[in-house]
């Protein structure tokens, strides 16, 4: 198991990746933005639960005046 915790500020598309080996969750603190899941996109903000299953491209994108912290 590990945490971690990311501030961004926007603009901001963030590099899609995909992880074999591991599941991820990304609980949202505070702010707004966008999460990609494969060609799926959500609007996220604080209070949500994104769970990434192994293997899922995902990615965040802020515009310009968004914050997120998860």
């Amino acid at each position: 198991l590990q945490m971690g915790l990311v501030t961004l500020d926007g603009p901001i598309v963030k590099t899609p990746a995909a992880h074999a080996d591991w599941e991820q969750v990304y609980v949202i603190l505070s702010g707004t933005g966008t999460v990609v899941l494969g060609d799926a996109a959500a609007p996220v903000s604080a209070g949500a639960v994104v769970a990434i299953p192994r293997n899922t491209r995902h990615h965040v994108e802020l515009k310009e005046g968004e914050r997120l912290q998860y």
